[in-house]
């Protein structure tokens, strides 16, 4: 069950209740990556999609929230991702596209590039503020030493700066600092 509310402190007890909601209340959603790449491992032995549970489980202690998750060629709305499983490529422009029937801004949580990115950018467009926290490897050194920078990380700060939003690098395996600042983000009212 979801324990949000609107900013006319409405409450937001299912899924529909948040459909309905006024998109000028303002309410922000989570759009959560669940693509393959997100069961990739992390240096403390756990994977993404393992620290983003973690990391989830944490926000919506301290602020309740509604989620889509994208994955596979789709999105869906969700009130768990605790039996989730990553899978497919990174539909964003779909979660984005779901997220927008129901709230002006979001915070896009992912480790990589969408599928679309044009599509993805338009539909950002549309929905408003796209605050966006990248969960994968920011740079990447090749066999040659040279240091490449994730193009993921590069479409998500593009994103954030094309709808008004921020970028955050964030790190799973330390989900403490990850929590306090989309809480903090949660909590701006912007």
């Amino acid at each position: 069950m979801l324990m949000n509310t609107t900013k006319q402190n409405k409450p937001v007890r299912s899924i529909s209740d948040l459909v309905r909601a006024d998109r000028s209340t303002g309410d922000v959603m989570l759009v959560l990556d669940f693509s393959s790449s997100m069961g990739g491992g992390m240096a403390n032995g756990k994977t993404r999609v393992d620290g983003l549970r973690d990391a989830v489980k944490q926000i919506q202690a301290q602020a309740p929230t509604a989620m889509v998750i994208f994955y596979r060629n789709d999105a869906t709305f969700v009130t768990s991702i605790d039996h989730v499983q990553p899978e497919g490529g990174t539909p964003l422009a779909q979660g984005l596209e779901l997220a927008c029937r129901s709230c002006s801004r979001v915070i896009v949580v992912s480790d990589g590039c969408p599928n679309d990115e044009l599509y993805a950018l338009e539909v950002g467009r549309k929905l408003g503020r796209c605050d966006c926290i990248f969960v994968g490897d920011v740079a990447v050194t090749d066999e040659d030493g040279n240091i490449h920078y994730d193009h993921g990380r590069e479409f998500l700060a593009l994103l954030a700066k094309e709808t008004g939003g921020t970028m955050f690098d964030g790190d799973l395996a330390q989900v403490k600092t990850l929590v306090s600042h989309v809480v903090a983000l949660l909590g701006d009212g912007q």
